[in-house]
């Protein structure tokens, strides 16, 4: 059932919201107090187990680009009509509003733990938005391959990189504001939600259609958060091991998956909707 026609106006305004939004999410990037360094501080101060080493946080540039590419290419006249993006309309826009957000809630002047706590919330908020937004693309009607390898990559690595990094402020937060077990029961705690998050992007490989992507960047986030456990502090030995067997399962997994199950498919155009979806 074809689930696109006319341009309407609403595509129009949602096209150039999205770019305005992307194109902002990048600029704060260049803003004074939201860089790397002022980030990572924030979120490493407290000392939490789960907190990862500063390598970690470029991969935030990678984000913000990938979102302006993909606000450029649906502002396009021949994609503003098209299902994919309608069905994710609103959704891109608040991605890259809570992008440009929490780096700025870091870099304010207010106590860590209220910044830390907000942050840890709206990056919470941002996971659930990014699995409806991967979840909608994944099941809409007129997907082409350009269009899995852009959207799984923008929204894909969003999606396993702010996992990883939610769990990191929810961490750095507790610590913050004085919990503070021994160091077994907190190298315990923390393998635990470790193992959660695991089961979490295993799980998001069925349901999601094995996005690459995703494994990727959650990967990567668990990889840093094992160097800070061995060369930063806290030095924790059983969390950089444990860290670094569930990044490799989640690329395993995956990678097992797609080569014993056949994903979701790119459905062929049909004779009566060839034309409209074959535009670039």
């Amino acid at each position: 059932m074809r689930e696109h026609g006319p341009v309407l106006r609403s595509d129009r305004v949602r096209s150039t919201v999205v770019l305005v939004f992307a194109i902002a999410g990048l600029g704060v990037r260049f803003w004074p107090g939201t860089g790397v360094r002022q980030v990572t501080a924030a979120i490493s101060a407290s000392g939490s187990r789960l907190a990862p080493a500063a390598g970690a946080f470029w991969i935030d540039w990678l984000l913000a680009l990938s979102l302006v590419v993909y606000a450029v290419w649906q502002a396009r006249p021949v994609q503003r009509e098209r299902a994919v993006h309608r069905r994710i309309a609103w959704f891109a826009p608040a991605i890259a509003l809570v992008d440009a957000a929490w780096p700025v809630l870091l870099a304010a002047s207010w106590p860590l733990a209220l910044r830390l706590g907000m942050v840890a919330l709206l990056l919470l908020g941002l996971v659930a938005v990014l699995v409806v937004t991967v979840h909608r693309i994944n099941t809409a009607p007129d997907l082409r391959h350009v269009d899995l390898y852009l959207l799984d990559f923008t929204f894909g690595l969003h999606l396993g990189w702010t996992t990883t990094l939610s769990i990191s402020a929810v961490a750095a937060t507790v610590v913050e504001l004085g919990l503070r077990p021994s160091w077994w029961i907190s190298d315990v705690l923390a393998s635990l939600v470790l193992l959660v998050i695991g089961g979490v992007v295993t799980w998001w490989c069925f349901w999601l259609g094995d996005r690459v992507a995703v494994a990727v960047s959650a990967a990567w986030g668990l990889g840093w958060i094992a160097v800070e456990r061995l060369i930063g502090s806290p030095h924790s030995l059983v969390v950089a091991i444990v860290s670094s067997v569930v990044a490799l399962h989640v690329l395993g997994f995956t990678r097992w998956r797609r080569h014993t199950h056949v994903g979701t498919p790119v459905p062929p155009p049909s004779p009566t909707t060839g034309s409209a979806t074959s535009a670039g």
